[in-house]
């Protein structure tokens, strides 16, 4: 098998050619339902949102304050 990928930097450090994404829930009996994604490492730009507008629509709680992404602590 031959796989061919980007490397970057002095270090040659491989670059994914694909992400995946294991989402696994609990449902109203108890049981539970995985389901499984993988995506190609592609530009994604055209998706991209605001962290503020995905949290507000997702009714998710804030983990990262704005003044923690500003300051990097």
């Amino acid at each position: 098998m031959y796989v061919k990928y980007e490397v970057v930097g002095s270090q040659h450090v491989a670059v994914p050619t694909h992400f995946y994404k294991m989402v696994v829930g609990e449902n109203q009996d108890g049981s539970l339902e995985m389901e499984c994604y993988v995506m190609e490492n592609t530009a994604f730009l055209a998706a991209y949102i605001k962290m503020q507008i995905l949290l507000r629509s997702a009714h998710a709680p804030t983990f990262i304050t704005d003044d923690k992404l500003a300051t990097g602590g």
